[in-house]
């Protein structure tokens, strides 16, 4: 039974810390903990998708004041899909939906149908991928009112948030995938594990949980409303704490040059 529900928790292939949140907020036993570090531990998945890359220190980013008022997207391909990615800066509930092209009319028909979900967000932010900077998105920012911003294309990180994301949905659907698990469960996990010292990304973005594969009661699912100002200060804190954290095993990198070997 415990081994069974360990599965579960793990259905996502989340780290230790997220694991063991997920658990704090359904089930436990007596060294539940030790057991989930022992079982992540020896993950194989896990173990080989360790990323050993040099990262650049993490660029700051303003706290939106209310959860889908600023939203980052990008393009990313895998597994012979090209997708979109849409993500809240506020909650980090993201989105993705696979492109039959990469038309700039596909990409908005795609995300026309995000905000449909969750509304229409204030800013949007994007790289300068040419689906993004065509004269068809412009219209489409024009005609359903939001404030479209464009990163350099020499600096990336003012689109940070979403090229973070684009790695983490990788990693996860290329999990899922050499796990023989749903994908979908996995994205599920995600947004209903707490975020350090948070609540989870449906809670932020929804005031609820969602229901998952894990036993639960019918209380915790009922709709909660949550303190905004102290749910902000925590926001800034997390961050503070997230870009320390981040940048002692990161670096400056020297601007390329041409003819520079990637």
């Amino acid at each position: 039974m415990r081994k069974n529900m360990l599965n579960k928790l793990h259905e996502g292939h989340l780290g230790i810390e997220k694991t063991r949140k997920l658990a704090r907020d359904s089930i436990f036993w007596p060294g539940i903990n030790a057991q989930i570090t022992d079982f992540i531990s020896k993950c194989s998945v896990c173990l080989e998708s360790r990323r050993s890359n040099t990262k650049e220190p993490m660029a700051e980013s303003e706290t939106p004041e209310l959860p889908w008022m600023t939203v980052g997207t990008d393009i990313f391909y895998w597994n012979n899909n090209n997708y979109l990615i849409i993500v809240d800066y506020y909650s980090r509930y993201f989105e993705i939906a696979k492109l039959e092209n990469i038309r700039a009319s596909c990409v908005i028909t795609h995300m026309k149908s995000v905000f449909a979900k969750h509304g229409i967000p204030s800013k949007v932010r994007s790289d300068s991928g040419w689906q993004y900077v065509s004269a068809e998105f412009r219209q489409f920012a024009e005609s359903w009112g939001f404030t479209h911003t464009v990163s350099s294309p020499h600096y990336q990180q003012s689109n940070g948030l979403a090229e973070r994301f684009v790695q983490s949905v990788k990693k996860m659907l290329s999990k899922s995938k050499q796990d023989g698990k749903d994908p979908y469960i996995a994205m599920l996990k995600y947004r209903n594990t707490p975020l350090e010292n948070l609540d989870s990304p449906a809670q932020l973005l929804m005031n609820r949980r969602l229901r998952t594969t894990i036993p639960t009661i019918k209380n915790r699912l009922k709709p909660k409303c949550f303190n905004l100002k102290n749910t902000q200060r925590k926001m800034k804190q997390q961050k503070m704490n997230q870009k320390q954290y981040y940048d002692k095993s990161s670096k400056p990198l020297p601007e390329l040059q041409p003819n520079d070997t990637i």
